[in-house]
């Protein structure tokens, strides 16, 4: 089976287009819950309380699967005040919503525009790397999964993400790599366990394989 590397951010174990896109979203909610303890100074604003109220409804839709209502409040957030201390964080949470309903391009769009506000944005340029996987342009893809491993060496889905589009360049001992260094971060990586057994599978390493897909189903049948 070829392997298609698209997040986000499906329950899939064979690195489907699903699997990933539900991958990503598992390990990477939208960002006001997971970003790193960054501190961003602006100058407060007279709209920056109703900005603020705005980007928390948009949270609270997204949580609802109310996707399009979540988009028109993070619009209005932006609208209201682009220097928002938080605009970085609307931006990339507008983004992972985009990329629920499939708006490739205008989660791209978003992800860059967060990048362009806080240039540290890790899980931002992995966001959109995977939106470019599934727009084809694996070129860009890696350059964004790579960028992203070089702010966060800690960041294991980056690894995994590249590793899957290793995987279908057929670049299987640098995908093994990168599954293996998903691994050491998170043990209990199934999807990474899975992939690496099929990278070892396709480089006639049985052994190693079977290893690999025994844990897999030992980790999902603890989950």
């Amino acid at each position: 089976m070829k392997h298609l590397y698209l997040i986000i951010l499906g329950n899939s174990r064979v690195g489907t287009a699903e699997a990933l896109f539900s991958l990503c979203f598992r390990k990477s909610v939208l960002l006001v819950f997971f970003f790193f303890n960054v501190h961003v100074f602006f100058a407060q604003s007279k709209y920056d309380g109703e900005a603020d109220a705005l980007y928390k409804s948009g949270i609270v839709k997204y949580d609802m699967k109310n996707y399009q209502g979540a988009i028109a409040d993070f619009d209005q957030s932006i609208s209201i005040n682009p220097t928002y201390s938080k605009a970085f964080q609307t931006y990339f949470n507008r983004g992972m919503t985009k990329l629920k309903i499939s708006d490739l391009q205008g989660a791209v769009a978003d992800f860059s525009q967060s990048i362009k506000l806080h240039a540290h944005n890790a899980k931002a340029y992995t966001m959109r790397g995977l939106a470019k996987a599934k727009l084809n342009d694996n070129e860009g893809a890696y350059a964004d999964f790579t960028k992203s491993i070089q702010l966060a060496p800690t960041f294991e889905v980056a690894y995994y993400n590249r590793g899957l589009l290793e995987m279908n360049q057929q670049k299987y001992q640098v995908a093994i790599a990168d599954f293996t260094k998903a691994i050491q971060i998170d043990a209990s990586f199934t999807e990474a366990y899975h992939n690496r057994g099929m990278a070892y599978q396709k480089t006639e390493k049985k052994e190693q394989a079977q290893a690999d897909f025994g844990k897999a189903k030992q980790l999902k049948k603890n989950k």
